[in-house]
């Protein structure tokens, strides 16, 4: 993870969290205790994959639907507030595909290839060519391009890339020291 927590879904399907939780509950089992081994995050069989970013956590359940919890100061959470979860609370939508997160920031490629963004947007990290202080608490499109199929962030600065299904690296936000 990029925080003091991992999140990971095994292949049977089961949800786990483990370390830091007393801030925001980000481990996702309705507590806010840290946790040195993993536990798991409700009894569901249906997680295709999970992840965290600073002091928070999502993943996505094979029918689709994306699910995040633990802090959402910047709306990280994508419920179009501030409020902070415990335990795993879907984000609108069924479509949600691939995920991946940054700092407190998350970005989704849905099942159409449309790219997504959302959350803490310090440095223009979301490639909406907005300024800094342009936080969004639900997801926003990034262009209108429908063929993306993977993506990575840096954990710290900021710089956030994707790649379409021609092969193409495309790379945004932050560049400090060349990321």
């Amino acid at each position: 993870g990029q925080g003091w927590h991992s999140i990971l879904a095994k292949t049977d399907g089961t949800l786990w969290g483990w370390g830091k939780a007393q801030d925001y509950g980000q481990i996702g089992n309705n507590e806010r205790i840290d946790r040195s081994s993993p536990v798991q995050i409700g009894s569901r069989t249906d997680w295709k994959l999970g992840g965290t970013i600073r002091e928070g956590s999502f993943a996505v359940r094979t029918d689709g639907t994306l699910w995040t919890w633990g802090s959402n100061g910047y709306g990280f959470g994508g419920h179009n507030n501030r409020t902070f979860y415990s335990s795993p609370t879907q984000v609108p939508g069924t479509t949600w595909n691939y995920v991946w997160g940054a700092h407190e920031s998350l970005f989704a490629i849905k099942t159409d290839g449309t790219l997504w963004a959302w959350g803490r947007n310090g440095g223009g990290e979301l490639g909406l060519n907005e300024g800094p202080g342009n936080e969004k608490s639900s997801p926003c499109q990034i262009g209108t391009a429908t063929n993306w199929v993977s993506g990575s962030s840096s954990a710290e600065y900021g710089a956030n890339g994707a790649i379409n299904t021609d092969g193409e690296l495309w790379v945004w936000g932050n560049n400090q020291s060349g990321v």
